[in-house]
């Protein structure tokens, strides 16, 4: 990897090196893609941003190979907490667990997050890193992008197949598009806090749902916490910046004057989705293409899942592994779901942004009643069920989907074990498709032309049982439970299941699905 030289030509040109952009040049640079990613800085942000990690974002990252090579801090979260006037607790959610062998929530330091990205790229001599580089104009014509970059000062001219902003909520290359940024922009600031010495040693999140002063502080690694108060309609900014407010709104928490204040600024909020992520050879990621509310820790997450789901697509067209067309489900499978994510998030700030008493109250009468039902109790708390990651469409469409055929959602990840050696099924798999079978060898089920379609694909099998020492053994009984309905599955680069069948019915299926993806052989 270099930051210096420039070559004249690459497949995939990314704008951007946010952990999105970052991601997605190691996933590329996993599939041997020549690749250059830019980034108008010339180093890491020196300051949070994004904070949240879910189990999805954890997945992906790993699946990248990311915290293997720089550790990166983060805090476990155990539940978060919806407090009243007087601090009490009035209803809180259990995350104190591990989906797809994942934490379902943690926090981090975005800086630290975004070096460990970075220094992950360096083990792809096929991916360029160039900071300080920003892209000042393109064209997209005949089959290939021309761009022309500002190179600290020096212009530079590349070409490119493929051109991905990950420019953020601003996109230059979005605008340069004329693609319309629909939603809304809240008519409600927020003031940010960030501290570099917590002064509370806590693994919860407390959202304050007072009608007076909503907020929510959570605690970050390295010994951080951040606090976000609503500005209310009345407030002075000036006046609330000062250190004597900072220190009265943060006085429940200790002495502010040793909490060490690394940030304090006002932004708003903003719930806004591309009208389209493609057009042409240009395609939109991240806070390019969406930017969301943060009550649900979403935001970052998004452009992660974009980076997954549209990595191998460009890698298998650019290989000839593919047929040009399958780009095409970038948009069908993303912006639906970046919508749904939104409305998730937006459904979480309904609950605790009232600022009235009349908005309170109803929604206090909503918790009251969900104690009533049963549906939650102090003791155990509630279970947080978000919007899992998909491709199937709608809402109601994934729901019909995924109970009828069992496709377009995430393979689980449970733990499985060889010869002595027990990882997590991610770690058995790398980024090709895979044909995963229980109890028998997938191999076996493949007519010669399918075998020969299969390898000229890169696809590749997983055969999991109980006890034979032929198979990845199911070391939690979970796949057995997962399986009982069919016995052999399709998964794609991202983990996503495209195929499920019986054993006999696997080579016509899977001739179907190559047929639709793949170009003649």
């Amino acid at each position: 990897m270099t930051t210096l030289e420039l070559n004249k030509q690459y497949d995939v040109l990314i704008s951007g090196a946010g952990p999105c952009g970052a991601t997605l040049a190691i996933f590329l640079g996993k599939h041997g893609i020549s690749t250059l990613l830019i980034d108008s800085e010339d180093q890491v942000l020196d300051i949070p941003r994004a904070v949240g990690m879910c189990d999805e974002g954890s997945r992906i990252l790993n699946a990248a190979g990311v915290f293997t090579h720089q550790p990166v801090d983060f805090v476990d979260i155990a539940a978060t907490y919806f407090t009243n006037k007087a601090a009490e607790s009035v209803f809180h959610f259990e995350m104190d667990l591990l989906i797809n062998n994942e934490r379902m929530q943690r926090t981090f330091y975005q800086p630290q997050l975004e070096q460990s990205l970075r220094a992950s790229l360096e083990r792809f001599d096929c991916v360029t890193f160039s900071p300080s580089t920003e892209l000042k104009h393109f064209t997209d014509a005949d089959g290939k992008v021309t761009v022309e970059l500002d190179q600290s000062g020096v212009a530079r001219s590349v070409v490119c197949r493929y051109l991905v902003a990950c420019d953020g909520a601003s996109s230059v290359i979005r605008k340069s598009l004329g693609i319309g940024f629909g939603g809304k922009t809240y008519q409600q600031d927020w003031l940010i806090i960030d501290v570099g010495k917590n002064p509370v040693d806590s693994d919860e999140i407390f959202f304050s749902i007072d009608p007076a002063r909503p907020g929510i502080t959570l605690p970050l690694p390295l010994g951080r916490r951040r606090w976000e108060f609503v500005v209310k309609k009345d407030d002075d900014v000036a006046d609330l910046c000062k250190e004597e407010s900072l220190s009265k709104m943060l006085s429940p928490w200790g002495d502010f004057k040793q909490m060490e204040l690394e940030r304090k600024a006002i932004y708003s909020f903003h719930a806004r989705v591309a009208q389209q992520y493609t057009a042409g050879n240009v395609f939109l990621a991240g806070d390019a293409a969406h930017i969301t509310p943060p009550f649900a820790g979403q935001g970052m997450m998004a452009g992660l899942r974009d980076a997954h789901n549209l990595s191998w697509k460009l890698a298998g067209v650019i290989k000839g592994q593919l047929h040009g067309t399958v780009l095409n489900s970038y948009d069908r499978e993303r912006i639906p779901h970046s919508k749904q994510i939104i409305v998730f998030a937006q459904i979480i700030g309904k609950f605790v942004l009232p600022q009235n008493w009349l908005g309170a109250a109803v929604r206090d009468a909503v918790i009251k009643m969900a104690t009533w039902a049963g549906l939650y109790s102090k003791n155990t708390g509630a279970k947080m069920n978000k919007i899992p990651n998909h491709i199937n469409g709608g809402l109601l469409r994934n729901f019909l989907i995924r109970k009828l055929k069992g496709t377009g959602v995430w393979f689980p990840q449970y733990r499985l074990a060889s010869d002595g050696v027990t990882n997590a099924c991610d770690a058995w798999m790398d980024e090709s498709f895979h044909i995963v079978s229980w109890q028998h060898s997938g191999e076996n089920s493949l007519s010669d032309r399918n075998a020969q379609r299969w390898s000229a694909l890169g696809g590749k099998f997983l055969n999991i049982g109980k006890d034979d020492s032929q198979y990845l053994i199911d070391e939690s009984g979970r796949y057995a439970d997962y399986f009982k309905k069919y016995n052999t599955l399709v998964i794609r680069p991202d983990k996503f299941v495209v195929l499920c069948c019986q054993q006999d019915q696997l080579d016509k299926k899977l001739g179907g699905y190559l047929d639709r993806i793949c170009p003649p052989i």
